[in-house]
């Protein structure tokens, strides 16, 4: 695992999750995703940036979000929280937002 500025730079969505915990953070426990009913995306753009859905309830839609990790361990979300519902939308501004990182 790298550092690449203020953001770290990763290889695959485990360095992300294990750099995260490694710095006492719990975005990722298994208690957090279950909360928000989240999905993380296994993609990740520049070493950073990957996209994450949620669900708030049943019968609503699953929505993505756009989000990055900091050297620090910390997760950035890039994009308005929870605004997209098409996947193909987030991935292709996943692409634009870590060519500017």
């Amino acid at each position: 695992m790298k550092f690449n500025r203020k953001y770290a730079k990763c290889n695959c969505i485990k360095e992300i999750k294990a750099l995260n915990k490694a710095q006492g953070y719990n975005f990722f426990s298994p208690e957090t995703l279950g909360f928000f009913k989240s999905v993380i995306d296994d993609e990740v753009f520049g070493g950073c940036v990957f996209v994450t859905s949620e669900q708030n309830g049943y019968h609503n839609p699953r929505l993505y979000t756009i989000r990055a990790i900091r050297a620090n361990g910390t997760i950035e979300t890039l994009s308005n929280f929870l605004k997209k519902s098409m996947h193909q939308l987030q991935t292709k501004t996943s692409h634009r937002v870590q060519q500017r990182l």
